[in-house]
């Protein structure tokens, strides 16, 4: 027997007991390659799987816009807050007017006469200003009504509560998530 032939049947020996050994064959790089790809790569129902994700995004969309607990952030969970957005929604505020102010001013601004400009200029900053002292005020009615309905601070999650209805309040109101259950003038529940 030549040394090939023998070094061959030692290997195929190695092989054999390294197959047995692990309970399967090595598998080629090729069967090797093939597999990763696959795993990395499932093409499987890919369709079907976007389609379940947009889904359920859609619904927990919805499920915010509703105030649905199961959806809300953390931010937005518990009755005081609730309570809080139904605070907030039942009022005007100053600072729902302060993004469509702005843009107007922005449009204003590019106009060459100086008079428009310097109008424009002293409105949003009277705006503005207004809008600093409703937060002020906001914050004052609103940290009163918590404590008088949820009692004294630092209980039942009332920490936060008027830095959340300052927050609230400066959003337009069409865009506030969950949209407002309370129309301007009405009662908070």
């Amino acid at each position: 027997m030549s040394e090939s032939s023998a070094a061959d049947k030692a290997s195929d020996q190695t092989t054999d007991q390294a197959a047995a050994a692990k309970g399967r064959p090595t598998p080629t790089r090729a069967e090797a390659e093939a597999a990763r790809k696959a795993r990395l790569n499932p093409t499987a129902d890919k369709k079907a799987d976007k389609a379940e994700a947009r889904k359920r995004r859609e619904e927990a969309r919805m499920g915010q816009l509703r105030g649905d607990a199961r959806y809300l952030p953390a931010r937005d969970r518990g009755p005081v807050r609730a309570f809080i957005r139904d605070w907030v929604d039942s009022r005007f505020s100053v600072g729902e007017i302060l993004m469509p102010t702005a843009f107007a001013f922005i449009f204003l601004n590019f106009y060459k006469n100086t008079l428009i400009q310097t109008v424009s200029t002293w409105l949003f900053f009277g705006v503005f200003i207004l809008m600093i002292v409703d937060q002020f005020v906001i914050g004052i009615l609103v940290s009163r009504a918590v404590r008088n309905e949820f009692g004294p601070k630092g209980t039942d999650g009332t920490k936060g509560a008027v830095l959340y209805a300052v927050m609230r309040s400066t959003q337009m109101r069409r865009l506030r998530v969950p949209l407002p259950k309370v129309r301007i003038g009405g009662k908070p529940k």
